[in-house]
């Protein structure tokens, strides 16, 4: 058995692919689909919780009724086109490299190498990288390897298949940007339609949720780390980030091969 039961690794998936497929444009059949399914009934009995984590700035008043209220399939569609659109004053990339610097490698002879607001950063080269190293395809058209739908889709995979530390390792790695990413679209999405209220209620619970999930995957990791400790009766090191992180030495030493 994993190192969750069955049923949380059911569950902690379901939620992380619903908060993948709404950060995504999604065709007018596969909206129905989501809003119809039990992994949407199931997100809502749940979507108080996660936003009572998130941040939760008083002008806005978000409440779990501004997020269980779905949008329309052609609200949603405007708000995409609207805001997750690159090059327009109010938009909001729901992309990573943007929100980190892009790049780190020694030397990088690129006037812009260190500042931020750039797409095809490392931490998209690092995606690309997991991606290949685990040969596996998430499918998602047209978006980079670093949207939030697709980091959201691999820590799913992670929760389903891997262990503890893969998880954390990852949130380290790639989901601390997004209460930036929150702080941007606070500052450029007024809250004064429902579509535009959903999606910072969306934006607000996804941090709250994986906040949730990342002080449960510690607490699952430490309780492991024991169990492993007491069976070989010899002094085990944990906490150990051996993750591949946008900002270590080896994985940079990969970078450089793009």
């Amino acid at each position: 058995m994993s190192y969750l039961e069955k049923k949380e690794v059911r569950e902690a998936s379901a939620v992380l692919q619903v908060f993948a497929q709404l950060f995504a444009p999604l065709s007018e059949a596969a909206f129905s689909e989501l809003a119809k399914s039990d992994d949407w009934q199931g997100f809502t009995q749940k979507a108080h919780l996660f936003l009572a984590e998130g941040p939760q700035p008083v002008a806005l008043d978000l409440t779990a009724a501004d997020l269980v209220n779905l949008p329309s399939h052609q609200q949603l569609s405007a708000f995409y086109s609207c805001h997750f659109t690159g090059g327009l004053p109010q938009s909001v990339m729901a992309v990573e490299s943007p929100y980190r610097p892009w790049t780190t490698r020694a030397g990088a002879a690129l006037i812009f190498g260190g500042q931020k607001g750039y797409c095809q950063g490392d931490a998209a080269c690092h995606m690309r990288h997991l991606y290949q190293s685990l040969d596996i395809q998430i499918a998602r058209d047209g978006l980079q390897a670093d949207h939030i739908s697709m980091e959201l889709s691999f820590a799913a995979l992670l929760i389903r298949h891997g262990q503890p530390t893969d998880f954390i390792g990852f949130f380290d790695d790639h989901l601390t940007w997004l209460p930036d990413f929150y702080e941007q679209m606070h500052q450029r999405v007024p809250g004064s339609t429902p579509e535009n209220r959903f999606m910072l209620a969306l934006t607000a619970s996804l941090i709250g949720f994986l906040r949730l999930l990342q002080t449960s995957m510690l607490a699952k990791a430490d309780a492991l780390a024991k169990l492993q400790e007491t069976q070989r009766g010899t002094p085990s090191l944990t906490h150990l980030h051996t993750s591949s992180s946008p900002n270590d030495p080896e994985k940079q030493r990969r970078i450089n091969a793009r």
